[in-house]
């Protein structure tokens, strides 16, 4: 920029979303992963329903828009039952239910994956992490 000549910025005004949850702290999640059963925490970081989460015990978990899932999401980008989450002999999977735009995992198309702590499980706009204790 030549000398003597004013940078032009564009401001944005700031709008706060009014519908996003506050995401809980990892101490809360660590505590909730201490309680008997416990083996897992999914929390949405990303998506309508950021800040939502929920703990996984031995019952399997199923993921989408329709009111009949464990964790129902507001994500016009899921499918009805988009997965689920089941535990097999001590580890933790994940499974498209034919989902018509697909499940992915660390940004990789799944029908299947053993899920890590850390783990990113994504479709639409969601994007659930994975905790583990």
């Amino acid at each position: 920029m030549p000398a003597g000549e004013a940078e032009s910025t564009v401001a944005r005004q700031f709008v706060a979303d009014q519908k996003a949850h506050a995401i809980p702290s990892l101490s809360a999640i660590y505590k909730e992963l201490q309680a008997p059963g416990i083996q897992a925490f999914l929390i949405c970081v990303a998506g309508p329903d950021r800040g939502r989460g929920m703990p996984v015990g031995a019952e399997p978990v199923t993921i989408g828009r329709g009111a009949h899932n464990v964790f129902q999401v507001h994500d016009p980008g899921a499918s009805v039952t988009q997965a689920q989450i089941v535990w097999e002999d001590g580890r933790l999977f994940v499974r498209d239910c034919m989902s018509k735009n697909g499940t992915f995992v660390n940004n990789a198309r799944v029908e299947q994956a053993e899920l890590s702590n850390c783990d990113v499980i994504a479709f639409g706009d969601t994007r659930i992490l994975v905790a583990m204790g």
